[in-house]
């Protein structure tokens, strides 16, 4: 896998917990707990922090499940790599996230069809297996498993449904922390084959997450990794298109226990000039948030429009490249379609991607809190005053009008109306323009009219006015073979 590697220290970011750009604003006593109202599972590859650093995300309270990644598994249902797990520091980030309210889960991984088939379509290595996962549970006390088996063959399609069943009752019956536990997979974004039996796996798992990027990999042409929607400028598949095969076959009141997994890191192509779509020229390599978002201000970033993605260009070592990622905007529009299509939440690859910056927290915040409202104050009664005895009345003095009357006072527009903050950052060649011209003119009624209008159609009527592409069926499962490498994390970085 050209791509499930080890990156360097300065590559993902993260704070250290003395970090002064936390002042213990964002940080939870063991008294509180995750304030989003979707589920926002967070994967923590082993790579994003040391003994010497940590990993202290900037908001824990908007994650509510830490998915450690990952304990690599073989065909037989034993360890291969623990990559940590079982040491002093990762118990340490399991303490810390629990006392936060959040749910830790482990990962496991296998990335080879064949040993795949040999776990599930074996009773003895699936039970091997499952033994494996308790155990590793209960070295740090964590609550779950999330399974990460990618490239499942057709053939082991039963077996991966049974393996996932037999999972969920064995962690039920060891009551993590006294609870249930939690025992989730890793979906692709397009299931080439039909090995993945999406409604069986919901209806016995706590929920898939799926792996919505990578739709632009490192052999093809330069793209945006997650593209909301294609439209006439991109392939077929983008996260709508993905979110509408997962509900059709993993029928719609599963819509629950499906998450959205969204990149924080995007990739460079080399390309011969600043045309979009491009061609590529030379290999692809993944850039994680922390280090796109500090060349895409200095340089200027450019906004496509179909896909909600941001891009920028930039020379190195004599060659153009070509850079997409998502920025704020862009992933805060990908994080308000899982709400508007109500779906359990979202996924994150990958903490520790995210850097310093506090854009990405932000949009999860925008869409997946809800604002608290200021108490009303209710105005103190007037006293009523002590009776007494009538004062006699002074006769009143002639009164003249006053030949200078005082104005009505009168707001104060000459200042014209405030310029609203643009939506997103500048720029450059082939950018679109969020708002239209206009759109800011109006009183105080059209402003309420059109917030209320944006209200229904976030929360109710959005659905219905999407384009007929967004809802067109999927084909049909059978069909689908010949690109299975290309969505997958294969696609992403590790």
């Amino acid at each position: 896998m050209r791509e499930h590697q080890h990156l360097s220290r300065d590559q993902f970011g993260g704070l250290a917990p003395d970090d002064p750009r936390l002042n213990g604003r964002h940080l939870l006593d063991t008294a509180n707990g995750p304030i989003v109202t979707r589920e926002v599972m967070g994967y923590l590859p082993y790579w994003s922090y040391t003994a010497a650093s940590p990993y202290v995300p900037l908001r824990w309270d908007l994650i509510t499940i830490l998915a450690w990644f990952a304990v690599a598994m073989d065909g037989q249902g034993n360890i291969v790599d623990r990559n940590g797990w079982g040491g002093a520091t990762t118990q340490r980030i399991v303490e810390d996230a629990q006392a936060r309210g959040v749910e830790v889960i482990i990962t496991i991984t296998n990335f080879d069809g064949d040993q795949i088939a040999s776990i599930v379509n074996s009773a003895a290595n699936r039970a091997r297996a499952i033994d494996t996962c308790l155990a590793l549970m209960a070295e740090h006390g964590a609550d779950g498993i999330n399974i990460d088996f990618e490239f499942v063959p057709k053939s082991a399609r039963d077996g991966f449904v049974t393996f996932m069943t037999e999972l969920k009752d064995a962690v039920r019956a060891s009551a993590p922390n006294g609870g249930e536990g939690h025992v989730s997979l890793a979906g692709p974004a397009v299931d080439w084959s039909g090995a993945y039996d999406y409604d069986v796996l919901l209806e016995n798992t706590d929920g898939i997450m799926v792996m919505a990027y990578g739709y632009h990999w490192s052999g093809g042409n330069p793209g945006p990794t997650a593209p909301l929607e294609s439209g006439d400028l991109w392939t077929s598949r983008s996260i709508a298109w993905t979110v509408d095969d997962y509900l059709t076959y993993g029928e719609v009141q599963n819509r629950g226990k499906v998450l959205i997994g969204l990149p924080w890191y995007g990739r460079s192509w080399e390309v011969a000039n600043t045309n979009i779509p491009g061609v590529s020229t030379g290999g692809g390599s993944s850039k994680t948030f922390k280090a796109a978002e500090p060349e895409a201000l200095a340089i200027g970033k450019g906004w496509e429009d179909i896909s909600k993605t941001v891009y920028y260009h930039k020379t190195v070592d004599g060659t153009l490249n070509q850079i997409w990622y998502d920025d704020g905007p862009s992933f805060q529009a990908k994080v308000a379609y899982v709400d508007e299509m109500d779906l359990g939440g979202i996924g994150i690859w990958a903490l520790g991607y995210e850097g310093a910056y506090p854009d990405l927290w932000e949009a999860i915040e925008s869409e997946f809190v809800t604002p608290t409202e200021e108490p009303v104050v209710e105005p103190s009664p007037e006293p009523t005053p002590e009776a007494g005895p009538e004062p006699t009345p002074e006769p009143d003095p002639e009164l003249s009008p006053d030949p200078n009357p005082e104005p009505n006072p009168l707001p104060d527009t000459s200042a014209g109306t405030p310029t609203p903050r643009p939506l997103t950052p500048s720029r450059s060649i082939n950018s679109t323009e969020l708002e239209p011209e206009g759109c800011h003119a109006g009183g105080a009624s059209q402003l309420l009219f059109s917030g209320l209008a944006l209200l229904l159609f976030r929360r109710g009527g959005a659905r219905h006015l999407l384009s007929q592409e967004r809802l067109r069926p999927p084909p049909p499962r059978s069909d689908r073979s010949g690109e299975a490498a290309r969505f997958s994390r294969d696609s992403i970085v590790k």
